[in-house]
């Protein structure tokens, strides 16, 4: 397995993208939370097409952890590591707040997995395969292998993943709009820098982007269709009785 070749990574967050500063197991709060930038430097090498945070979280139906809270803490971590590995990489992620391990969304069943995945490749319009997938998780319990044996991709555990050498990501050079191909060539990062450097006028400006080899660029937007123009009718009063908004199962 050679991670990279992989496009698509899915990766815990507790114990492998963060970890508690606290040294315990579970954080005292959410702010006990450390970055873990040495698997963030990993996760930018290989330079993937996205990353998908995975994470169940338990703790918020037992009454310990507060999700609204939580929530700015999981939108940090995702922000934080979108940053880190670049624009063209695309960061997002679920969390599932249940204990019922019947429930799909709970790994290590995967319907967060498929979910976020089916959703980016409709972006894309792109089908990704089982062997472009990799999970990144920690090894404390077996769940983490378990769902990356159930979602049928690579399991790397990530104190495994802190060892590996990862091959030196190879770069396109692209028109910024439409991302269509400037040569067509794949080129090291300081070679595509060197061509958009040439391509620069005296005022900073250029129509060319540096992204990465494995790079897909979302379809493009489908014109809006002109609407009609509304025809004004004379208003009438009449009650407008309003549905009571039913529970959402969640």
């Amino acid at each position: 397995m050679k991670l990279s070749e992989k496009r698509i990574v899915f990766i815990d967050m507790d114990d492998t993208l963060i970890k508690t500063t606290s040294g315990k197991t579970f954080p005292i709060g959410i702010y006990d939370m450390t970055l873990r930038l040495d698997v963030f430097a990993k996760i930018k090498a290989i330079a993937p097409n996205a990353v998908f945070i995975v994470s169940n979280q338990g703790g918020i139906e037992a009454g310990f952890v507060n999700i609204t809270l939580f929530q700015q803490k999981f939108m940090y971590v995702i922000a934080s590591l979108q940053e880190y590995v670049g624009i063209h990489t695309f960061v997002a992620g679920k969390f599932c707040p249940t204990q019922d391990a019947k429930f799909e969304g709970r790994k290590p069943n995967t319907a967060m997995l498929t979910s976020m995945l089916d959703e980016f490749e409709q972006i894309l319009d792109h089908k990704f395969t089982k062997e472009d997938c990799v999970y990144i998780g920690d090894t404390l319990v077996d769940t983490e292998e378990l769902t990356a044996k159930n979602f049928g991709c690579d399991f790397v555990p990530v104190e495994t993943l802190l060892t590996m050498k990862i091959d030196a990501p190879m770069y396109r050079v692209v028109y910024k709009k439409g991302y269509s191909d400037f040569d067509g060539k794949i080129v090291t990062k300081a070679e595509a820098t060197q061509v958009v450097r040439e391509h620069t006028n005296d005022k900073g400006e250029t129509e060319l982007d540096i992204v990465p080899s494995k790079f897909i660029a979302p379809k493009p937007e489908e014109p809006k269709k002109e609407s009609k123009p509304e025809v004004k009718q004379e208003k009438k009063s009449k009650v407008i009785k309003l549905p009571f908004a039913k529970k959402l199962n969640n």
